[in-house]
Formats: C-alpha cells, sequence, structure tokens
C-alpha cells in the first residue's frame, strides 16, 4: 500500500515543485518514482478505490516513470523552457498513471482523452516546424473524434448493468450481435491510438513536427495506450468477438505493417522512418494480443514494453544529431562515424535492438511471438516475415549509411560534437535497462505469465 500511494503522490508533487521553482524537489522525486514503480514489479500492488496495481498496469507505469525521468533529464539544458516543459511532461505522466491503473470506465476514458491535452501542448508549443500547430490540432481532434465510439460504449455498459467499474466484466454477457457491435465501436479508438493501419494517418506528421522529447512521449507511452487497451477491455468483455474479427485484424495487421515497412525504405525523414517502423512493431504486438493464447498475450504485453525502451532511444538519438546539425533528413548525413563516433555507436545499438538482435529486449518478446503464431494458422509466421525482414534490413541499411557512409564533396557535416554529460546519461541508463531484460526477460515475463493465467 505504501509503494502504490507513493506512485500517485510522487509525481504529483513533482508537479507542485514546479509551479514552486523547486527543482531539487523535481529531481528527487521523479528519481524516487522511477525506483518505487520498479520495486513494484516484484511486490504485488494494492487496489486503491477506482485504481488497480497488477503487473500489468505497473509494467506500463514502470515504463512511464522511467521514460518520463530521461525525457526531464535530457531537456535539462534547455534553460529557457525547462520549466514548462516539465510541467507538460509530468502532466504527461500523471495522465498515463491514471489511465494503466484505472479500474473504473471513467477513469480510464478521462485519462485516455486527458493525455492529447498536454502531448499537444508539447506538440504545439514546441515543435521544430512551421506544421506544429497543425500536427497537435490533427492528434487532438482525430483522436478525440474515434474516442466518441467508446464513450457511447461506456454508457451502454451502464444503462445494462448500472455500474461502470471493471470488476462488472466476468459477469456482463451479452449476444453475439451486441457484443460483436461493441467491438466495434472500442476497437476503432484503441487502433487509432494504437496506431493501426488504416488508422495510423496522424502519426507520421505528429511525428515529424514534435520535438524530440514529445516524439519520445508519443512513440513509447501514448501509442502503448491502445494495446493495453486491447488486453485491458476489449479480450474480457468481447471475447467471442475477438474469435470472429482475428482473421481481419490480422490482416490489417501484417497489410498494415507491410505498408508500413515500405513507407519506411522510401523515406529520407529519420524520424518518419522510426514513426513507420513503430507502425511495423505495433502491428506484430497486436497479433501476438489477438492469438489469444497465452504465450502470445504475454509476448505481446513484453513486445510493446520492449518497443518503448527501444523507440525512446532511437528518438533520443535522432534528437542528439538534430540539435547540432539542424537536419533530419538521411541524404543530408555521411560518415557521422567520424564527427560524432559514441553517438555512432550508441545509433547503431538501438537500430539493432529495433530489429530483435539477440541479448535486447525484442527479441525474446518477438520470438515468442512469431513461434506461437504457429498455433492458429501454420501459414502465419511466412506472412508475418515480410513487414519485419523489410524493415530489419531498412533499419540495418539506414544505420550504416547514416553513420559509414563514403564522404562526400563539400561535406557540410564539418564540425566534431561529444556528447554532453545529461545526454551520455539518458542514452546508456537506456540501453542499460535494455540489456537487463534482453539477458533477464523471466524478470517480467513469469509475472506476466502468472497473471494472465488468472485473468
Amino acid at each position: 500500500m505504501i509503494l502504490t500511494i507513493l506512485t500517485l503522490i510522487l509525481p504529483l508533487y513533482a508537479i507542485y515543485a514546479v509551479l514552486n521553482h523547486k527543482h531539487l524537489g523535481v529531481w528527487l522525486s521523479i528519481t524516487m518514482h522511477v525506483v518505487v514503480t520498479h520495486f513494484l514489479l516484484f511486490f504485488p500492488g494494492a487496489n486503491l478505490y477506482y485504481l488497480n496495481f497488477d503487473i500489468l498496469a505497473v509494467l506500463f507505469i514502470s515504463l512511464t516513470s522511467l521514460i518520463t525521468f530521461l525525457c526531464i533529464v535530457y531537456i535539462y539544458d534547455d534553460v529557457i523552457n525547462y520549466r514548462l516543459y516539465t510541467l507538460y511532461i509530468l502532466l504527461t505522466e500523471v495522465c498515463l498513471i491514471f489511465f494503466f491503473s484505472a479500474a473504473h470506465f471513467g477513469v480510464f476514458f478521462a485519462a485516455f482523452e486527458g493525455v492529447l491535452i498536454p502531448l499537444a501542448l508539447i506538440i504545439g508549443t514546441f515543435g521544430t516546424r512551421k506544421l506544429r500547430l497543425v500536427a497537435s490540432l490533427q492528434l487532438f481532434y482525430y483522436t478525440l473524434l474515434g474516442s466518441f465510439l467508446m464513450l457511447l460504449s461506456f454508457y451502454y455498459i451502464y444503462l445494462k448493468t448500472g455500474s461502470l467499474h471493471m470488476s462488472i466484466i466476468p459477469y456482463f454477457h451479452m449476444d453475439i450481435t451486441t457484443e460483436c457491435c461493441l467491438w466495434i465501436a472500442l476497437f476503432i479508438p484503441l487502433a487509432i491510438k494504437t496506431p493501426l493501419y488504416p488508422f495510423h494517418v496522424w502519426l507520421p506528421q505528429a511525428h515529424v513536427e514534435a520535438p524530440t522529447v514529445g516524439s519520445v512521449l508519443l512513440a513509447a507511452l501514448v501509442l502503448k495506450m491502445g494495446g493495453f487497451g486491447f488486453i485491458r477491455i476489449l479480450l474480457p468483455l468481447c471475447p467471442r468477438a475477438c474469435m470472429w474479427f482475428s482473421f481481419f485484424v490480422f490482416s490489417i495487421c501484417i497489410i498494415g505493417g507491410s505498408y508500413a515497412a515500405f513507407t519506411a525504405a522510401s523515406q529520407t525523414d529519420l524520424k518518419r522512418i522510426i514513426a513507420a517502423s513503430s507502425i511495423v512493431h505495433m502491428s506484430y504486438s497486436t497479433i501476438g494480443v489477438f492469438n489469444m493464447d497465452l504465450i502470445s498475450v504475454v509476448s505481446a504485453i513484453f513486445a510493446m514494453f520492449a518497443h518503448g525502451l527501444i523507440s525512446a532511444g532511437l528518438f533520443f538519438a535522432i534528437g542528439c544529431i538534430y540539435s547540432r546539425y539542424g537536419e533530419r533528413d538521411l541524404s543530408f548525413y555521411t560518415s557521422l562515424f567520424k564527427k560524432m563516433p559514441e553517438l555512432s555507436f550508441v545509433f547503431l545499438f538501438y537500430s539493432f535492438s529495433n530489429v530483435a538482435f539477440p541479448g535486447t529486449v525484442n527479441f525474446p518478446a518477438e520470438l515468442c511471438i512469431f513461434l506461437a503464431s504457429f498455433t492458429n494458422n501454420m501459414l502465419m509466421p511466412i506472412f508475418l516475415m515480410l513487414p519485419l525482414i523489410i524493415n530489419g534490413a531498412f533499419n540495418i541499411w539506414g544505420a550504416t549509411r547514416l553513420c559509414f557512409g563514403p564522404d562526400k564533396v563539400g561535406d557540410v557535416m564539418l564540425k566534431t560534437a561529444g556528447l554532453t554529460s545529461m545526454e551520455r546519461y539518458v542514452l546508456y541508463l537506456n540501453i542499460y535497462f535494455i540489456l537487463l531484460y534482453g539477458f533477464y526477460p523471466h524478470l517480467i515475463l513469469d509475472a506476466l505469465e502468472d497473471f494472465i493465467l488468472k485473468f
């Protein structure tokens, strides 16, 4: 109970400290929050009113606390915008904590929509290009309109049961037609947040216009809200409809993943490439969820956690490059290893992690999804290989071209720049967790397996 209460109080105190210019209080609270949430991974959390701190919630809350901590450390050198930046980041963290721990449909929906406000403000206020306001409004209204169907679904549940607490889910029975309609109404807003093809149109523009921290929060945390909703609400509430629509979900995930992989191969903007790669990985995780067997669901949860760590690292590395040269076009760079050897090593590490290199956190997650897909259809792994191979090949090709390409005549990257102490701390701390859970995945997988068996 003490750890649970601290999980809620520490980020709220950090917001109070920011508003009162107590920077030491911010740093102490966010550091303690990372420690507390990671302790909760190994000690059971407590239920608190409309909040439920089970292993599924705590896993994503620990990811949220870690990414938030890294973001605040990363922007430490931004003297002008540090206070406002930190406030928006902490507000995003609070909304995400309430979302992942929600045991009430009202809290779930409020946090699902509430996270859009600070995220849109980050993109619109601190975006790096002229269309940042358009991107923030597109993100806000596109996801808000899609969530109207979710609100109608929760209202229907309330009319039928008189309660919005998630404990009613096992006792809420519907005919198959009603269940399919409810599944569609819930799937669309969750697919928008994931995002799945063809609901992904808001994502590339949001990533391109967002600052580094905005892209990190978006890719590492906000995109996990859709997959989390599939597991927390859609599977237990509409199990027959999930089986009925599973082929449809598999189809759009494979088509969308392949399309995103080809799109990444045709892009030159580094952020667009990573954004398209995120669609591939989230589609792959969604396939694991809708396989609806123990190994697949556990692996899908772990894959979302892994993608949060790796995508954050990639966007941090791109941000380090952009802050020095003011350019994200891949054709602009060549022989980065000669100018920034340390950053080149880090970027190559994250690129190999993104293609599930053995020893990184992505490897056990995606391997288990791939093997478990045999249980549904013997041909499924063949179709799953296409987007993964294309995405992996282009990731490695792009990283090697960026770091070890041939010298250009009249190269404009004349200055050599090293990493700052804060950048080095962020990048290497993230690498530590990628390797930790890559070599010891059982630290999370065992607890997840026990939870899904009871779930």
